[in-house]
């Protein structure tokens, strides 16, 4: 893989003792802070081996002058590592945070040894694997003395953003799984292409691979270049039937905005079930959005209207003239005549036994 094309995130963390050889860069008076580089080494007791190398390296910092470093001190450092891969590894850097940092001696008054103090933690992909017989740790290991003890060379890829060039860098470091009761297992898990997290200390390096050489006693598979079907199948859940990438069935859905010349889309959710009651249809008239007064007064008027129709239908009886009475002093000139004859009446006159007839015209 390319420089170019590499992803960052995958890179090297050092954490360790160094001694302060030498001083790079010199100081800019006008500037209070700047970038001081410092050569440095790594000291290693050697991973097969007896001897022991001092393998120099370039550290750099951003920082302040009260928190620049001297030289012929001993100093606690981490940081990003960025080896090259090559045998001579002075152009190896280490960007290290200048202003997180501890002392532990002034001077060259330290008389304890700093070989193997420097860790790392490295994530990465798998490349290659190698199984080899070590010497050194075969006594180690007590169970079945005839029986060689295997250890897995695990080659693994970094890449990480560098500082200065302003791009991926690519470097490879050389993983070694020794076959201790820590360790049992390990190495089933480690495959080709899967992203793996190592930690130890770098104990030596090798200079027909250019690669630093280290004795890890811990491996943490991630879920790194992974199969679908492999990550659904440890959670105990099934592979998603629409095509999606993610392996979580409860992630969310990504929003996708919708652009601005794309056609209208009816935010209405449309369903095939039909409602149980009829409805009219939607093309009423102007009567449909009248308030509920004006439908009261219409509907009051159209009964008034219905009211005088049935009246001009129906016969209307004449009206009977009524007779004027004649006035009580003025008798009549002509007597109306009776519908129904009365019967004569009669009264007493003056004389005993006479009777009248007041009903006759005499």
């Amino acid at each position: 893989m390319s420089d170019e094309d590499a992803l960052t995130g995958h890179g090297i963390y050092l954490a360790g003792n160094f001694e302060i050889e030498e001083k790079l860069t010199a100081e800019q008076p006008q500037r209070d802070s700047q970038y001081r580089t410092y050569i440095l080494s790594i000291t290693c007791s050697g991973a097969d081996r007896v001897r022991s190398f001092s393998y120099k390296i370039r550290a750099t910092g951003y920082s302040a002058k009260n928190m620049k470093l001297s030289p012929k001190n001993v100093y606690y450092l981490r940081g990003a590592f960025f080896p090259r891969n090559r045998l001579d590894t002075k152009d190896d850097q280490f960007f290290f945070e200048a202003s997180d940092w501890a002392i532990i001696t002034n001077g060259g008054d330290f008389a304890h040894s700093l070989v193997d103090t420097v860790g790392i933690t490295g994530l990465g992909r798998v490349r290659k694997i190698d199984p080899i017989v070590e010497a050194s740790i075969q006594h180690l290991i007590p169970k079945n003395p005839t029986k060689d003890k295997i250890t897995t060379v695990v080659t693994v890829e970094h890449s990480d953003y560098h500082a200065e060039s302003k791009l991926p860098r690519v470097c490879q470091v050389e993983y070694r799984i020794r076959p201790f009761p820590n360790l049992a297992g390990t190495h089933k898990i480690v495959r080709l292409g899967r992203e793996c997290l190592f930690h130890r200390y770098i104990k030596d390096f090798n200079e027909k691979t250019n690669c630093y050489i280290v004795i890890v006693n811990r491996v943490s598979p991630t879920s790194g270049s992974v199969d679908e079907s492999e990550i659904s199948a440890s959670i105990g859940t099934k592979p998603s039937a629409s095509g999606s990438k993610s392996g979580n069935p409860l992630k969310p859905v990504k929003f996708n905005p919708r652009a601005v010349n794309s056609a209208f889309k009816s935010p209405i959710i449309t369903s095939d079930s039909q409602a149980s009651m009829p409805f009219r249809p939607s093309d009423f008239g102007e009567t449909s959005f009248s308030s509920a007064s004006s439908k009261s007064m219409a509907s009051l008027s159209k009964n008034q209207s219905a009211d005088e129709e049935s009246e001009e239908e129906a016969p209307v009886a004449a009206k009977k003239p009524k007779s004027r009475a004649a006035p009580k002093g003025t008798p009549s000139s002509t007597a109306a005549p009776s519908k129904h004859p009365r019967a004569p009446r009669a009264c007493r006159g003056p004389a005993a036994g006479e009777v009248l007839d007041i009903a006759s015209d005499e």
